[in-house]
């Protein structure tokens, strides 16, 4: 697995900066849109609607990164009192359940995305077409469930000591 694991690190590292630079264009957009409004008097059309499908490009681009580097809050309340090899076992099958959960949520966004894409629906002042923006989000959060998929197997393995 280690191969897949390592396409699947850069893969994510991409999408990441991916997200990052969508984050660099939010602030880009708002900050130009501010000193337009104040210095010349005009602002962006649609800049809101602009802000909030780059902002689902970040947060569908981030979150599997963010599981592979571990930076997702937990609630161990319970489980850190726990031995070490039933700490694993109920973090792996938490990650199965994140994983079957994750995938089920991507292939609705996926039909959702369809609909909408035959739908022709856009955004009311852009109009800008959600469809790929919903797919980005899929994407991510498949990625994401093969994360969380990765870390209980390795988990199962012991490869993993959060213990």
């Amino acid at each position: 697995m280690g191969r897949f694991e390592n396409m699947l690190s850069k893969l994510s590292r991409f999408m990441d900066a991916v997200a990052g630079w969508g984050i660099v264009a939010v602030m880009a957009l708002t900050v130009f849109n501010i000193l337009t409004r104040r210095l010349v008097g005009w602002s962006i059309l649609g800049i809101s609607e602009y802000v909030s499908v780059l902002m689902a490009l970040v947060i569908g681009s981030s979150v599997a990164y963010c599981a592979l580097m571990d930076g997702h809050i937990r609630v161990e309340v319970f489980v850190q009192k726990l031995p070490g090899a039933v700490k694993r076992i109920i973090t792996a099958v938490s990650g199965i359940i994140s994983f079957i959960f994750f995938t089920f949520v991507s292939w609705q966004l996926i039909k959702y995305g369809n609909r909408i894409r035959v739908s022709g629906e856009v955004t009311s002042t852009a109009e800008i077409h959600f469809y790929p923006f919903i797919y980005i989000v899929a994407f991510g959060v498949f990625i994401l469930s093969i994360v969380n998929l990765i870390q209980a197997i390795k988990m199962l393995k012991g490869s993993e000591n959060n213990g």
